[in-house]
């Protein structure tokens, strides 16, 4: 049986050569980010963790500074960037589950399999959301407490275990 030759109609590198030189040469621009160390910059961060997001507010002058981050707090900036971040969180894929005994470094803060800070916290209930972190302890009172509770700043409300 005889095949045909599929690169018997192939041009010649001689011919690519030639057809390459006729072309007109592709220049792209890209955008260049011009970083001013005279610049007065602020950093503001939404929590503790490296996930946690940034805003960086930029000025040649402080006072034009000054004016950027008062216009961020009251054009309500600052919350919707809170929000599109809680959003944009909340359709991240969940996190792997670790290994029994394995600890890992989240949110600040050495984290159990059971997403709690210490070893022997109890598994986490299905009603209690991955960022609360199980504590026990005594309160000022004298009162034995525990529970998951939420990142501290949160609005949120702990959930205490009976």
């Amino acid at each position: 049986m005889a095949y045909e030759d599929p690169f018997a109609i192939a041009p010649t590198n001689d011919e690519i050569v030639a057809q390459n030189k006729e072309t007109a040469p592709v220049t792209e621009t890209f955008p260049t980010v011009v970083n001013n160390a005279d610049d007065f910059v602020a950093t503001l961060k939404y929590g503790a963790g490296y996930e946690a997001p940034w805003l960086v507010v930029r000025d040649a002058e402080a006072e034009g500074l000054k004016r950027k981050l008062e216009e961020a707090v009251t054009t309500g900036l600052m919350e919707t960037i809170a929000k599109a971040s809680a959003k944009a969180a909340s359709l991240a894929p969940a996190k792997a589950e670790k290994p029994a005994g394995k600890p890992a470094f989240e949110n600040g803060r050495v984290q159990y399999n059971n997403g709690g800070t210490q070893a022997d916290g109890p598994t986490r209930p299905d009603n209690v959301p991955p960022h609360y972190t199980y504590k026990s302890g005594t309160s000022k009172a004298g009162n034995s407490y525990k529970g998951w509770f939420p990142p501290q700043g949160s609005d949120e409300k702990p959930i205490f275990v009976k």
